[in-house]
């Protein structure tokens, strides 16, 4: 796909559509590009979004592992508890 520049898209456009709707079109494109480009900067994860999703994984991780172990817990009671009764 070629490249073009404004002032080519500009000058093609001029003879064929005339000055102002070649304005008006130049103009609805550059704000429909503004436009998309501020939705994608809204999306993009910043350095601070980064590290508080980070913290977020260390203590979900930290919970998991007090989760697993305390399950462990429980199980070896019961399995002692069961083998004590017999």
């Amino acid at each position: 796909m070629t490249q073009i520049t404004k002032i080519q898209f500009i000058q093609t456009l001029l003879p064929k559509i005339g000055t102002k709707e070649t304005e008006t079109m130049v103009n609805y494109i550059d704000h429909s590009i503004e436009l998309n480009n501020e939705e994608i900067c809204k999306k993009l994860a910043t350095k601070d979004d980064l590290n508080k999703l980070e913290l977020r994984v260390v203590e979900m991780k930290t919970d998991m592992i007090k989760w697993v172990f305390s399950v462990f817990v429980v199980l070896m009671v019961a399995i002692i508890g069961l083998y004590i009764k017999k």
